[in-house]
């Protein structure tokens, strides 16, 4: 009965939080004696003896739900608001909560007189919140819950039929989506906890049909929830029971089959140990033995090594005794049963992310395992916050896990992170967050995490519904400021000046960020002393505002005004300059097109900047600024330099990007179709790479920079860079598949096409999307792409990309199933690309003609069209090309039973992929050679492959690792059984 206590403790997580229904424990009733009940699973609806009440708008009917699941228990008007409103609550929230409950009073009580105080919603005092009273059992989900319990007893006391009369009653509370109609930030949380609710009563009804004998009730009750939660087992094992029980063993051993394509095309991984046991035993037709425990999912994940990437701590950091006291003692104090969080929020410049690192740090022992740390960009001025897709690549990557190893999905990508860190001490440290939505899928799953998250915001939402401890930070007290300026002048100074101390403590708005400014311009200006700082910021006249700390942007830009005039002219429009990259970080090289001048001189400009504390250096040539300092340096660019300067500025860094994209495109696919360009604006001169190893390790540093670049070329209107960038990565995304950045590029790309009527760009950049998702398997995507790429072309027919275009749908057609018109258009496209000399657009139509001639059975038209493929793209230089043609034509020959050809084409395969750094698909590659080694025999050259294949894929966290070693297994087990013999 396992699955009975997993649901009740899951459960009671929703209803612990409800009191008993009222002192004494009597019952409760409406002014007229009529007892109330309230119904969430469905449409939320609320009854009084047989009467159902008219409850009002949605956001009415969301309150009551909202209390009627905190029943008995105080809620306050604060936790309601973020509960209804989420993160960003309008202004007249307050107002609006007081209207619902009045309407909701006059509701439930119709007949109460306007001066007597409710019976059933009652105000807790003045500040402590609102309160439904409802008796046990009135709220439907703790119904259903009762039954449940039961149903269990019955069960426990050998009363099946019992049971089975109780499961069903509380399935029959169910009338539809529960919360129906509404939609809140509060709402997705309770929904899933009743789904699983009704999902754990179906599988604990059929348990107990399946040991009544009543096999085709159970089949009927499991084959809907089979269809609707595919990638939950224990369903899938309870029918496989039912249906062996009926008589039906070909359709139980069909439902395994099914579970088994479903995990590999979805998730990569194969069914769980428990599931496959059971077949084991249908196969030998062993007696049905009770259904098993639901298990985890098998999640494939290798070990991964411990990150440690943690900022560096603050130097001499003082103050916030008291919330460094709360945040260890919530971070690491107690037993737990989920992820601890604790949410710290405040102004820009009040020292969230100082306090967070610095208590991280001093934590940082407690997490063994590692800790891990993400700048979310919640109110970057540039770009947007970055989204929870890119945000869990870098954590995966954090992880060890490859950029191609990386899944498309948002969900898969969150759920690889869950599993991988499961079970392990980590701290994860979340700076910077927009919003609670960005910062959910980031939240590990696993009790033995803690996660600190920073932000501008009060992220109430993450407080009320995930259980954050919030700590929000005010200003610094003076004494702590002024321990703060002598951490960073030295004691000696602020005893001597004592009264000036205190003073420059209150010019800089008691600021942590602003005070270490402070200290650092005493530093670097030995001859100044407080006295003179402090007169410095007096005169309003030489600062861009008033010091206020009402006011963060101002306080901040008074304090940078100074620090900005320090700089000699140079270093000063470098700065400004810098406030025009879109990018979180930026390379000497780009920072030199920017500015416009040569690298060495950059490099030196950008040392004077970093030394003032207006920068910080983050690796070999490359800086990046604070959130708030990056605000500064745009609007000093945008008081001091012209709109053409500026715009030439920005001209200059997005030819470099476009320029040394295409550079990259040109040496790793030097004969792929492509527009020539024309020569960058004076100052974009592109980067230039000894060999195509570092233009790959170039494009990999700079692809946030790459997608921003062509985000911030978008919203400009710049639609020659927004198309021109992304379409330059073509053999890039190729080679190493990012797929989230190539995605998102792509996608942005095409909405600057269209706004701009491109159709050029757009149909290229509508293929690469399409090409994109035919290495994804998501073929009715693809279809899209290049249907609509062909109805966007037709005005330009008779154009250089007609057999582009052409071949491109062919490709997008057979996968459909067109399987004619695809023949016909790629036949057309490989003429023309012949007619013309394209020889890399009839590589590729070779290559389309031979997958389709593998799948449809003709060999020998496959492997000569392979065969010509291959030969063009390896005299081309061409390795993306080269590759994809090495494994088909791998295949090609597998399928044939041509097991040594298919040997050397994946052989070619590995080395190509070695030689740029593939790492995922060098070990995939070799698991597929080990594939066809071990089908031709040669059981020992199979596992070397295996092995090695394995080790790469461990290292690169990949979840396919877990195929890998089950066929390493295998071998092993089989030899053991042949030495056994």
């Amino acid at each position: 009965m396992r699955e009975l206590t997993t649901v009740r403790i899951l459960f009671r997580a929703v209803c612990s939080r409800r009191g008993s229904a009222g002192a004494g424990g009597g019952k409760v009733h409406a002014a007229n004696g009529v007892p109330l009940r309230v119904e969430v699973l469905g449409p939320v609806r609320a009854i009084l003896g047989d009467r159902e009440i008219a409850l009002g708008p949605p956001m009415q009917r969301a309150l009551l739900a909202l209390l009627a699941l905190r029943a008995n228990r105080a809620v306050g008007r604060t936790e309601l608001v973020d509960a209804l409103w989420g993160d960003d609550p309008p202004t007249t929230a307050g107002g609006s909560v007081s209207t619902y409950l009045s309407a909701l009073r006059r509701a439930l009580e119709p007949d109460r007189p306007s001066r007597a105080p409710s019976a059933l919603l009652v105000s807790a005092g003045a500040n402590s919140g609102y309160m439904l009273r409802l008796d046990p059992g009135a709220l439907d989900c703790d119904r259903a819950e009762q039954l449940r319990e039961r149903a269990r007893i019955a069960r426990s006391s050998g009363d099946l039929h019992g049971a089975v009369v109780q499961l069903q009653s509380a399935l029959r509370l169910w009338r539809g989506l529960p919360f129906d109609g509404i939609s809140c930030p509060f709402v997705a949380g309770e929904r899933a906890r009743v789904d699983e609710l009704r999902l754990a009563t179906v599988e604990s009804l059929a348990d107990s049909l399946i040991a009544l004998g009543r096999n085709d009730d159970a089949v009927a009750e499991l084959s809907p929830v089979v269809r609707q939660q595919p990638l939950r087992e224990r369903p899938r094992a309870l029918l496989m029971t039912a249906l062996y029980g009926a008589g039906r063993k070909a359709d139980a051993l069909e439902v395994f089959e099914d579970a088994r394509r479903v995990l590999v095309d979805e998730l990569g991984i194969e069914p769980g140990p428990e599931l496959r046991e059971l077949h084991r035993d249908l196969i030998a037709d062993k007696p049905a033995a009770p259904a098993p425990a639901a298990a985890p999912i098998s999640t494939g994940l290798a070990a991964i090594p411990k990150p440690a990437q943690l900022p560096h701590d603050v130097p001499g950091f003082t103050g916030r005794v008291g919330e460094l006291a709360q945040l260890e003692d919530v971070l690491v104090g107690g037993d737990r049963t989920v992820a601890v969080i604790s949410a710290i929020d405040g102004s820009g410049g009040i020292g969230k992310t100082a306090l967070a690192v610095h208590v991280a740090h001093r934590i940082a022992g407690q997490f063994p395992d590692g800790q891990l740390y993400v700048n979310l960009r919640g109110f970057d001025p540039q770009q947007p916050p970055l989204q929870p897709a890119a945000a869990l690549g870098q954590l995966l990557r954090g992880l060890g896990v490859e950029a191609a190893a990386i899944p498309a999905e948002t969900d898969e990508q969150a759920g690889l992170y869950r599993s991988l860190i499961a079970g392990k001490r980590m701290l994860v440290l979340l700076d910077n967050a927009a919003s609670t939505d960005q910062v959910r899928p980031l939240l590990p799953g696993s009790p033995s995490c803690s996660v600190i998250v920073t932000s501008r915001s009060r992220l109430g939402g993450l407080v009320a519904r995930d259980g954050a401890h919030r700590v929000t930070l005010d200003v610094l007290h003076e004494r702590e400021s002024v321990q703060m300026l002598a951490a960073g002048v030295g004691k000696a100074q602020i005893e001597a000046q004592p009264e000036a101390a205190a003073e420059l403590a209150r010019l800089c708005g008691h600021l942590p960020l602003a005070l270490r400014i402070a200290a650092a311009q005493l530093n670097d200006r030995p001859h100044l002393d407080l006295d003179d700082l402090c007169q410095e910021l007096a005169d309003e006249r030489a600062r861009l505002d008033v010091l206020a700390v009402d006011d963060e942007s101002t306080a901040v830009r008074a304090v940078f005004s100074w620090s900005y005039h320090a700089l000699k002219p140079e270093p000063a429009r470098m700065f400004r300059m810098l406030g025009l990259h879109a990018g979180t970080e930026i390379s000497v090289a780009a920072a030199a097109a920017l500015a416009n001048v040569p690298v060495v001189r950059a490099r030196r400009l950008l040392d004077v900047v970093a030394s003032g504390h207006l920068l910080e250096g983050v690796g070999r040539d490359r800086y990046r600024f604070h959130d708030l300092l990056r605000v500064y340096s745009a609007e000093c660019a945008a008081e001091h330099d012209s709109r053409a300067e500026r715009i030439a500025a920005v001209s200059r860094l997005l030819d470099f990007y476009l320029h040394t994209a295409n550079t990259v495109d040109e040496m790793l696919a030097p004969y792929r179709r492509r527009s020539e360009l024309p020569p960058p604006v004076p100052g974009g001169q592109p980067a230039t790479f000894v060999d195509s190893s570092a233009a790959l390790a170039w494009c990999e540093t700079e692809l946030a920079n790459l997608v921003a670049a062509t985000a911030q070329a978008a919203e400009l209107g710049d639609t020659y860079h927004a198309t021109g960038i992304p379409g330059a990565m073509w053999a890039f995304f190729a080679l190493r598949t990012p797929w989230p950045e190539w995605i998102s590029s792509h996608q942005t790309g095409i909405g600057a096409a269209v706004a701009a009527g491109d159709r050029y760009g757009e149909v290229r950049l509508l293929i690469g999307l399409g090409y994109c998702y035919n290495e994804l398997r998501r073929h009715m995507q693809v279809l899209e792409c290049m249907e609509r790429a062909r109805v966007v072309y037709e005005p330009l027919s008779g154009g250089p990309l007609d057999h582009v275009v052409g071949g491109a749908l062919g490709s997008a057609y057979f996968w459909a199933g067109r399987v004619d018109e695809a023949f016909e258009l790629t036949n057309r496209a490989l003429a023309t690309s012949r007619e013309s000399g394209d020889r890399w657009s009839e590589a590729w139509s070779l290559s389309h003609l031979g997958s389709y001639c593998r799948v449809l059975g003709r060999y020998q038209e496959s492997v000569a069209n392979f065969d010509r493929a291959l030969r063009l793209f390896v005299e081309m230089d061409d390795r993306a090309g080269a590759i994809k043609v090495y494994r088909e034509l791998g295949e090609a020959h597998r399928h044939f039973g041509k097991l040594d050809r298919a040997a050397d084409c994946f052989r070619g395969a590995v080395r190509l992929f070695r030689e740029s750094g593939g790492r995922p698909g060098e070990a995939w590659s070799l698991h597929e050679l080990a594939s066809v080694l071990h089908e031709d025999g040669r059981l020992a050259e199979a596992k070397e492959s295996w092995e090695q294949s394995l080790a790469i894929l461990e290292q690169v966290g990949d979840h396919r690792v877990e195929q890998v070693r089950r066929r390493l297994a295998a071998i092993d087990a089989a030899a053991g059984v042949r030495r056994a013999k």
